[in-house]
Formats: C-alpha cells, structure tokens, sequence
C-alpha cells in the first residue's frame, strides 16, 4: 500500500547516519563529511542502531548536551566504530567501582572510554591504590583532573617513580610519590628532560642535593616549565634583584616564585616597587603572590614610611 511504504521510508528505522547525527546532536552535512573525510575514520562500519546507542550514552547517561557530545563525536569519530556495551562496561567501571566523574574525563579524553576495564585499566587503578589509601583519594582527584594518567601502564609508573628516588636521592617512596601526587605530567615528561632540568636548577641556583629534593618535593609544577623559554630569563632578571642567597631564600619560602610569569608579574611589580624607592630584595618574600589589589594596597600603605635604600 503506498501509505504504508510511504511510512516505512520515513521510519527512524531507515534514517541514515548523517541525519540520525543531524537530529540528535545538529551535526550539519558539510561537518559529517568533514569528519568522516579523516584517514583513521572508517565511517563504512558505522550502523545506525549503534549510532543511536552511543549517541544515547553521551545524552543520557553522561548527562552531555548536545554541543558537548558534539566536541567528543567530532574530535574522535573513531568511538562510533566500538560496540556501545564496550564503551558502557569502561564507565561503568569508572563510575561505579573506581567512583570518578567519568564525565568530565571523557570530555577532556573521549578515547577512555575504549580502553580495556581488564587488561588496562583495572591494573592501573590497582597499582593506585596500592600506594596507600590516604593517597588514594588525592589519586582520584587527580584521575578527574589528568584522566590521561589511566593511559600509562603500572610498569612505566614504576619506573618513573624509581628514576625520581634515584635523581634526587629519596630515602623515602612516599617523597617520589607526592612529587607525582601533585603533578601528574611528571608520569609523561621523558626522564631526560626531568634530569636536565634537575641538572639546570641545581646549577643555576647552587643547589646541594636536600636543596634540589626540598624544592622538586615542594613544588614539583616546576618540573613543568621550559628552561629556555621560563626559567632562564626568570632567574636572569631575578639576579638583577637579588643575591643568589637572597633569591634561595625568596625561592625556598615560596618555590611557586618560580611559575609567576616574568612580563605580566613579576617585571612590573618589581619596576613599580622601584619607582616607589622600595627595594624588592627588602619586600616581604610573600608579595608575589598577593593578587593585584592586595600588592597595590602594600605599595600605598608602605610608600610613605619606606626608607630609600
């Protein structure tokens, strides 16, 4: 009967991939194409009942709106070519057992959710928790904030924990892992690149070795920072200010002095400091971290008392 067919050829059941995509989420045809037109895309094995199924997983269970599922579909159209219960056995996993907040990890990495629960993942969180429970529960904050740590193996963790008791002479496990408690990407910076900056800091700052440990142990984002393109120049305009003594001193009270960046705090507060004849070697050691209105209320109250030196 043509009303019939007329009905089935409208039916859901027989929309094609672009327009299921295009009622769910918006994704318009020159996007679709656009997506798809990647090499590691192989959109030919996509079908639609899976389509639906993963899309349903992004709206529904991780609550994304449809801008959000958007961003993950877009970015990696590789996650319409893995079975929907694949991807629900990872969150479930994720959610339910280890207790994150899958979704905001997968916003910040949609692959996640391909990785094996068995072979992968449940071995990573193990070694996890295998360093005591009170660093558990930082290691699930930090799971949230870098879900790109469940991409590295137990082994490679290991290891990055014994080259830091090495480098800087740790008597004690627990000191490699606050340094990587507190700043994961140490877990996917080369070991070469950490030594030289070890190397760097030790040197330019006449470091001994329990100076170097306080420092990494204390504030280990420094690891973080180039040498060409931070801390050399930051360290150069410093010593402009600064005995190498008086600098250890300043870095040792607050070793985060080291990530304030050089054009937009440090060079204008110690050039405004100097047009008020106010030493910054004499300044209280925590006035860079006031915040712009704490350090301008110190430069008024103490401009008309200070002393040139």
């Amino acid at each position: 009967h043509p009303l019939m067919l007329a009905r089935a050829l409208t039916s859901r059941n027989i929309q094609s991939i672009p327009d299921i995509l295009h009622s769910k989420i918006g994704m318009k045809e020159e996007q679709y194409y656009k997506m798809t037109s990647k090499k590691a895309v192989r959109s030919q094995f996509w079908t639609r009942p899976n389509v639906r199924q993963i899309l349903h997983l992004f709206l529904s269970d991780l609550k994304f709106s449809k801008e959000e599922t958007m961003k993950v579909i877009m970015a990696q159209p590789q996650l319409l070519n893995y079975r929907v219960a694949t991807l629900r056995q990872t969150l479930d996993y994720l959610r339910e057992e280890v207790g994150l907040n899958v979704s905001r990890m997968v916003l910040k990495r949609p692959m996640l959710l391909t990785y094996s629960v068995k072979n992968h993942l449940r071995p990573i969180v193990d070694f996890l928790k295998s360093m005591g429970s009170k660093e558990w529960l930082g290691w699930r904050r930090m799971l949230e904030s870098y879900p790109q740590l469940l991409f590295h193996s137990p082994l490679e963790m290991k290891r990055k924990l014994a080259f830091l008791a090495t480098s800087l002479e740790l008597s004690r496990r627990q000191d490699a892992v606050l340094i990587v408690s507190s700043f994961p990407p140490v877990f996917w910076l080369r070991a070469e690149l950490l030594q030289e900056k070890m190397d760097f800091l030790q040197s330019a700052l006449h470091l001994d070795t329990d100076e170097l440990t306080f420092l990494v142990t204390s504030f280990p984002q420094v690891l973080g920072l180039s040498i060409e393109q931070n801390l050399r120049p930051k360290l150069s305009f410093l010593l402009n200010h600064l005995t190498m003594e008086q600098l250890k001193e300043f870095i040792a009270y607050q070793p985060s002095l080291l990530a304030y960046s050089l054009e937009n705090r440090l060079r204008p507060r110690i050039e405004l400091l100097k047009t008020k004849s106010i030493e910054f070697r004499y300044s209280p050691q925590y006035i860079m971290s006031l915040t712009d209105a704490q350090f301008q209320k110190w430069v008024d109250i103490n401009t008309s008392t200070w002393s040139p030196v």
